[in-house]
């Protein structure tokens, strides 16, 4: 797909990233992803990257870091491999983060090739999707359970 279909393709080329964002890596895939969300799926910030509600809400960037990459990271949203995986690393985080996030459930859905290019899962199970426009993650995702 060319980059122009990126959902937020103005908003990467704004951060004038000398990396490629995403990552030349990144595919297209099938698979069953895990995400953390609000209770109601619908919610208006369940499917929003952290930069887009950052700037929404007018609060500087949660992650300071110099690295390129995260920056592009920051308009993805952010998914694990399996439901195991995003309990427990929610569970890992300062109840501040927690606080911070907002998020109180755990919702799973299937990603197909429609809906944008994914990247490499990292060791611990986590990846990121670079959404197509067009693309409503919230008709594709049944919350499962509650998170604490």
């Amino acid at each position: 797909m060319a980059e122009n279909t990126l959902k937020y393709h103005k908003e990467i080329l704004e951060l004038k990233l000398s990396v490629d964002c995403p990552p030349k890596n990144a595919l297209t895939a099938d698979l069953e992803a895990f995400r953390w969300t609000f209770e109601k799926i619908d919610h208006n910030e369940n499917f929003l990257p952290v930069a887009i509600l950052n700037a929404r809400k007018n609060r500087p960037p949660r992650i300071n870091s110099k690295d390129e990459s995260v920056a592009c990271s920051t308009l993805a949203l952010s998914f694990f491999k399996s439901k195991e995986i995003a309990i427990n690393k929610f569970k890992s985080l300062p109840d501040r983060n927690k606080e911070l996030l907002g998020y109180t459930h755990l919702s799973a859905g299937d990603l197909d090739s429609n809906d944008g290019l994914i990247t490499m899962q990292s060791q611990s199970g986590h990846f990121d999707l670079h959404e197509f426009k067009k693309v409503d993650l919230s008709k594709k995702f049944k919350v499962l359970t509650r998170i604490e």
